[in-house]
């Protein structure tokens, strides 16, 4: 949602024109339009099993730190931010951009896990013990 919100106020902070030479419109809608219909669908269809809250906590945060590496790898060698949008911010507001990114992730993790439980309840628990044949 974030990226076509940018998009909508000013493509070049996200996706340059010069971009649509090499990734198609279709593409960039792969990307950023249709995995959250998707998510949502997979929530509705599927039941999930999350892991402990911490655990859970902490491989959500090795996955944004891991990302978070790879931006900040891509400028150390090229110069050039990933998203343009970063070239606008000191290096605390970075920062602090980042950091409300892992805190926005965290909330959206917490909302799928609470989406899960509402519509499939202890259903996850019975199919589990269920396929052990108990």
């Amino acid at each position: 949602m974030s990226f076509w919100v940018l998009y909508t106020y000013n493509r070049e902070l996200v996706y340059p024109k010069s971009l649509d030479g090499i990734i198609p419109m279709w593409l960039n809608h792969a990307m950023h339009t249709i995995v959250l219909p998707l998510a949502l669908l997979e929530i509705f269809a599927t039941p999930h099993r999350y892991p402990p809250k911490k655990k859970g906590l902490i491989l959500l945060g090795f996955v944004s730190v891991a990302y978070l590496s790879w931006v900040l790898w891509i400028y150390s060698v090229t110069g050039e931010w990933v998203y343009p949008l970063f070239t606008f911010f000191s290096p605390v507001g970075l920062a602090a951009f980042f950091c409300s990114s892992i805190v926005l992730i965290v909330w959206i993790y917490n909302i799928g896990e609470f989406l899960n439980r509402m519509i499939w309840g202890d259903t996850v628990v019975i199919l589990e013990y269920k396929r052990k044949g108990k």
